[in-house]
């Protein structure tokens, strides 16, 4: 089922349930080709209409909020117990140096979650030489 439109040689076809629109476009023709415009078929996906892509900002937040407040309890606790175990032969500073991979894996998730819905040319990488083992 096709539905064509006088503009720019567009049309939309409806495979399945997501629409995909398919454009026409003169190519470039090679230097011993003929000169006669010939066309091929570009496919591209559609990106999510509005109600999708609020649904999933939505979910997004709420899944940010719960967790951004796990890794606040966590961050606090880990700090309060390493600055109340200082006086103890130094015993918070260790605490502290082996806490920090949980902070590293903390950041590896709030990176992942992020990147679920930023577009592809603008999402985050962390070394993964540096990330906690």
């Amino acid at each position: 089922m096709t539905n064509e439109s006088a503009s720019n040689y567009e049309y939309t076809i409806f495979a399945g349930e997501a629409s995909v629109h398919v454009y026409r476009r003169a190519q470039t023709p090679a230097a011993n080709a003929k000169t006669e415009p010939f066309y091929t078929d570009e496919i591209v996906q559609r990106k999510d209409n509005y109600a999708v892509a609020t649904l999933k900002l939505a979910l997004f937040h709420i899944l940010n909020f719960v967790y951004a407040a796990f890794a606040f309890i966590v961050a606090v606790t880990i700090v309060t117990l390493s600055i109340g175990l200082l006086p103890l032969l130094g015993l918070g500073a260790f605490v502290y140096v082996r806490s920090m991979p949980v902070v590293g894996w903390l950041a590896n998730i709030d990176i992942a979650l992020a990147n679920r819905i930023t577009p592809i040319e603008r999402r985050v990488a962390l070394n993964k030489g540096n990330s906690p083992q």
